[in-house]
């Protein structure tokens, strides 16, 4: 090993670890511990959800899809009578489905918990080493999904930034950085400044505990090894570690990035940052993935990996609970910790530990008919039962937050707002509906849908048969086919009130619509079923045509159109899409969908001149496609096929981008074409089980495809008694397990 100075912070140190296999021994020890923790996770995060609710309970229902978003190893139900002592299921009243709680003990160890969560000493504690987490590497700054990954490890309460991070405005702030591999801004948490009197690794606080004299900055420090038996370094690979451990010690607060990568200087200086990432967690260990995440955002991805895997007696790697989890070695004895923070006494309470599998997964009938015949008097009958609606809408509302926190691409951020963090993506849903649109003076927007009433239709009027029941109403086939377009009217009417509709219909129709804002707009057509989807491309080309002639004959202000099905809810405000993309003719959504990647419910055009030519222009491609190829093509696809043909048969179309749901515009022919996700534009919501994926928290548009039309008029229904979007939209989540009737 060659010194080019005597200086720790120059040391040149040429790679000399030898080309040598380092072999894994298994410690029995250190699986135990990892194994400890079985479901030790899902059951505090399914806990932290009941009690998250108003009613401190959940039911059955809303808990069965939490699953994925909290990694249980099997269903909500089966894992709930996996562990009964610490939840129980009930049944308030004879009119509600199985509820979940707490047990006595549990809610006891909860309490326990939250005192220490809550403790000034632990607040300080959690704070300082949040701190040193933060300043590693000189970094500062870290992306708030890489804390959340590791929040359970470094022992932060699940709600931290609300409960934590908002009462310390002088260690903490919210910035932008940028993702190294997608580009995109991501959402930092920054350290307010450098906070010299923490940047002493606990190495070095040994080391000076030893009594060793000088600076604190000792460079003399060697890493602590402990192997389990049976393990033998090979005699080159034990030289090597020898020698290594002679070198220098830098310690993981400074900034060493300037050493050459393959030295073993800097591979001690990665060994020192790993070390110190373990110390700094209540549990001294975390899963593999963690680190490795974490280490990509410093840069020192793949020396992670080598570090890991050259020093097994300072870390160990233990595949116990079907993940890799790194545990660190110095910190244990056997399988004991050897210094135990306040919370691991908590999650090694062995309550936790005893599982009672019961055969039949849900609430014996016996225990049901006793709760039945109780009525549960007191709070578990009156106080519970009116705080099922509040808490069943909380609930939803925690998992659409959590699958967008989780999920890394979803727009989520955190504001500072008298000294309280919320999620501004949940405050987003919460909307006033006042016209943010950013359009100008002189511009406007109007939605155009095609409806038509069926002859058939008419001829079942009194059909009482075909009367479906929603809310205290009864509506036959065409009683709720009108229905659902004056919803669809409503919901235009309450998110963008200075908007027009147009309701393009069959000019034999006997269609009366007497509202605001909306007027009939005949075209002939063919308007059969076969034929609606082929139609009503024609009519938005006449409807096209006749605005162009108008403009020429007398142009007046900006009218912009957006053309839509009538089974759809516009809830958010949609001026921003011609602002925010001054350049496109035409918009169209997609979805990532290699067969039919686009969907004519929504099309949005441009109001100028020469946008509604060039618009027209592409819709008559895109009709003669549909004439030639895919006339014998089902009804509800034809036009989605003609489209994605003419769209990818542009030369060097990049159809991958429909994998990501991100808006890019690209030049079809002589139009500009703007591409929005269906996610925010056309979202639809989930049917039948199974189907239970989340909800965009900014969703701009909701289509009720198909089946789904009875929860567009439950939707509005709940809206219209409430008020409030939010809840409404939790509502139509919460329904994604049900299927309907028309």
């Amino acid at each position: 090993m060659a010194l080019s100075s005597k200086l720790p912070h120059q040391f040149n140190l040429i790679r000399t670890f030898v080309n040598a296999k380092v072999k894994w021994v298994r410690d029995p020890y250190l699986d135990t511990a990892v194994l400890k923790e079985k479901d030790l996770k899902q059951v505090i995060a399914l806990k932290n959800q009941i009690i998250s609710s108003p009613s401190r309970s959940l039911s059955m229902y809303t808990a069965s899809p939490l699953k994925d978003p909290l990694n249980l190893p099997n269903t909500t139900t089966k894992f709930v009578n996996n562990y009964r002592c610490v939840f129980t299921q009930f049944q308030p009243t004879s009119a509600f489905l199985p509820h979940v709680k707490l047990t006595p003990q549990a809610l006891s160890v909860h309490n326990e918990e939250m005192s220490v969560h809550n403790s000034s000493d632990n607040r300080k504690d959690t704070v300082q080493r949040l701190t040193r987490f933060l300043m590693l590497a000189g970094m500062r700054q870290l992306p708030l999904y890489v804390i959340d990954k590791l929040k359970w490890d470094l022992g932060l309460p699940h709600d931290y930034v609300t409960t934590l991070l908002a009462d310390y405005p002088d260690y903490f702030d919210v910035c932008g950085v940028e993702d190294p591999s997608s580009g995109k801004e991501l959402l930092a948490l920054e350290l307010i400044s450098w906070r010299k009197e923490l940047s002493v690794s606990e190495l070095e606080k040994s080391a000076m505990g030893l009594d060793y004299s000088g600076d604190k900055r000792r460079h003399d420090i060697v890493f602590p090894m402990f192997f389990p038996k049976g393990f033998d370094l090979q005699k080159r690979v034990s030289t090597w570690v020898e020698n290594w451990q002679t070198l220098p010690y830098i310690s993981p607060y400074e900034d060493a990035f300037h050493l050459d990568t393959n030295s073993d200087q800097a591979e001690k200086w990665t060994v020192a940052i790993l070390h110190e990432l373990l110390s700094l967690l209540v549990s001294k260990k975390t899963e593999r993935r963690n680190l490795l995440s974490y280490g990509q955002c410093l840069g020192l991805g793949s020396r992670f990996e080598k570090a890991l895997v050259h020093h097994p007696g300072i870390f160990y790697i233990s595949s116990k609970l079907t993940t890799q989890t790194v545990v660190l070695r110095e910190a244990y004895r056997k399988d004991f910790l050897v210094k135990k923070h306040p919370l691991m006494g908590m999650r090694y309470s062995p309550m936790f530990g005893k599982i009672h599998p019961s055969p039949a997964g849900t609430l014996a009938p016996e225990k049901l008919s006793s709760l039945k015949s109780n009525n549960y008097a007191g709070k578990e009958s009156s106080g519970l039962a009116n705080d099922i609606k509040s808490e069943t809408i909380a609930a939803t509302r925690i998992q659409t937050a959590f699958r967008a926190y989780k999920n890394v691409d979803t727009d989520i951020s955190v504001t500072s707002v008298v000294k309280r963090w919320t999620y501004r993506g949940t405050k987003a849903l919460n909307r006033t509906h006042a016209s943010n649109s950013g359009l100008g003076l002189d511009e406007s927007i109007a939605f155009v849908t095609v409806f038509t009433l069926y002859n058939s239709s008419l001829n079942n009027v009194n059909d009482k048969s075909s009367s479906t029941v929603v809310g205290n109403a009864s509506y036959n086939k065409v009683d709720r086919s009108m229905a659902v377009l004056n919803v669809f009217i409503n919901f235009i009417q309450v998110a963008m009130p200075q908007s027009k509709v147009f309701i393009v219909t069959d000019p034999v129709s006997d269609l009366s619509v007497h509202r605001n804002r909306v007027s009939l707009y005949p075209i002939q057509g063919e308007y059969s079923r076969d034929k609606l989807m082929l139609q009503r491309i024609r009519s938005y080309i006449i409807f096209l045509e006749s605005k162009l002639q108008k403009l020429h004959q007398k142009p007046r202000n900006v009218t912009h159109y957006i053309f839509t099905d009538s089974d759809m809810a516009v809830v958010d405000d949609l001026g921003h899409i011609f602002s925010d993309h001054p350049n496109f003719d035409l918009a169209l959504t997609f979805r990532n969908n290699k067969a039919q990647p686009l969907n004519s419910g929504f099309i949005a055009v441009r109001g100028t001149p020469d946008s509604i030519l060039r618009a027209k222009l592409f819709l008559q491609e895109v009709l003669k496609i549909y004439s030639s190829k895919y006339l014998n093509a089902s009804r509800m696809l034809g036009d989605q096929l003609a489209l994605a043909w003419v769209v990818k048969s542009k030369p060097h179309f990049d159809a991958s981008r429909f994998a990501k749901p991100q808006a890019f515009s690209e030049d079809i022919g002589n139009t500009s074409v703007l591409f929005l996700p269906c996610a925010l534009y056309n979202w639809t919501p989930p049917e039948g089980a199974g189907q239970f994926h989340g909800m965009p928290l900014d969703v701009k548009v909701v289509h009720f495809k198909g089946s789904r039309k009875r929860l567009m008029l439950e939707s509005w229904n709940f809206y219209s008694s409430s008020t409030d979007i939010e809840d409404m939209l939790c509502l139509i989540l919460g329904s994604g397990r049900t299927k309907y009737d028309f």
